[in-house]
């Protein structure tokens, strides 16, 4: 199944307080895409519901005290079309939530989980440092250490022992990525780097689901930290 995408036009600058890359957002009107799900509301009617993993954070440029832009236009120009009718009602009322589609769908991000307004801690720290010196293997390294100082020991685990298991779940998905594009880390550049950083930590959070669920692999009794294509638990050994 597809993802499916929903663009929310937020007019509170307190619902979502930092873009992707960590920064502070201005108080303008923004347009966030995020992935979503259908929800039944009863057993004829579902509508689709978005999901706090936020794809993109567009910033439209104008002050919160103005009349926000017309979604169709500024969805296009950052690569995200309208689904069915245009953004606006018929009375000239702009839709506060449009299903949207990446216009490439190849180039569309992997999501990031957002919680209060930011994306999650172990996000910011990884990402801070891969803007700050360009190097994604020492941002995967400090989110991975984030996201197991976070856990702590609740669930059996110490520190060291989550930040192993973490640090192998990024490991594998960063590398499925790169074997998948036919590319090595050492020719990608920015743009590509920031993706599979977003790749790594989405790695981190489906690693953190299962510690948390305290599932083991399919095949052996190791602790698991991924899932098969099908859904089941498997360890950091490839060959399971």
């Amino acid at each position: 199944m597809s993802i499916r995408y929903q663009a929310i036009a937020v007019d509170d600058s307190t619902t979502f307080e930092r873009g992707l890359d960590g920064a502070p957002l201005p108080p303008n009107h923004l347009v966030v895409v995020a992935e979503a799900q259908e929800h039944a509301e009863d057993e004829e009617t579902t509508i689709l519901v978005a999901v706090p993993r936020v794809v993109a954070v567009i910033d439209t440029g104008v002050p919160l005290d103005d009349k926000g832009p017309d979604l169709d236009d500024l969805l296009d120009r950052h690569g995200w079309k309208l689904t069915g009718d245009s953004g606006l009602g018929e009375d000239g009322a702009r839709h506060e939530v449009h299903e949207v589609v990446p216009a490439d769908p190849d180039a569309a991000p992997p999501a990031v989980t957002y919680r209060n307004g930011s994306p999650l801690p172990y996000y910011l720290a990884g990402r801070a440092r891969l803007d700050e010196n360009g190097s994604l293997r020492p941002a995967l390294l400090v989110a991975s250490f984030a996201a197991a100082q976070a856990e702590g020991a609740a669930h059996g685990l110490d520190v060291t022992g989550i930040e192993l298991l973490l640090i192998s779940a990024v490991r594998a998905a960063v590398d499925d990525r790169l074997t998948a594009e036919g590319h090595g880390l050492d020719t990608a550049d920015t743009a590509c780097k920031q993706r599979l950083f977003m790749i790594a930590c989405d790695a981190i959070g489906n690693a953190l689901d299962i510690i948390r669920e305290r599932k083991t692999c399919r095949t052996c009794d190791a602790r698991a930290v991924s899932r098969t294509l099908d859904g089941l638990p498997t360890c950091a050994n490839t060959s399971h």
